[in-house]
């Protein structure tokens, strides 16, 4: 049983889904588990399934059979969250036109679907200054005079004061 047209047998071929794409969750597997997915290797030591596993994933077929089944992994995805924004548009726009004119749920939907347009965007302006140590002194040293305490220094320790 030969090597199919794409080049790589079928062990290999599902040690590259299982690198790709992995088992039912979704997410890839480690090579060593994909290794040892694909192929008998209940009796090798971790370190040969290490070593087996890199060689591999070295190989010029089986890396780009991973990026294609990535890529095939990635645009499904899209399309699929591309299908639920459309799905949610779509009940939104049919709240906006079906509710009733006092319904405060016509007028959230409304907010909602001009969300998900993009037509409100928050703004948060944040204005800093820098000030030196010295005017932060002097400023707290103005402070403490208006505060009633104008013998009080900044630049002189308190003795009374152990650090």
């Amino acid at each position: 049983m030969g090597k199919p047209r794409s080049g790589l047998t079928a062990k290999q071929r599902h040690f590259a889904q299982c690198v790709a794409v992995g088992g039912e969750d979704g997410e890839g597997m480690s090579l060593s588990d994909a290794y040892r997915e694909a192929y008998a290797a209940e009796r090798m030591s971790a370190g040969a399934i290490n070593t087996e596993s890199s060689k591999l994933a070295c190989d010029p077929a089986i890396t780009m059979r991973i990026e294609t089944l990535r890529g095939q992994k990635d645009r499904a995805e899209a399309t699929s969250m591309l299908s639920d924004k459309q799905r949610v548009l779509n009940t939104l726009r049919t709240f906006v036109e079906t509710a009733e004119p006092q319904d405060m749920a016509k007028l959230r939907a409304a907010e909602l679907l001009g969300k998900a347009c993009g037509l409100f965007k928050e703004q948060l302006n944040v204005t800093t200054t820098e000030r030196s140590t010295e005017a932060i002194a002097d400023d707290l040293r103005r402070r403490l005079e208006a505060l009633g305490d104008p013998g009080s220094d900044l630049d002189t320790p308190d003795p009374g004061r152990l650090n």
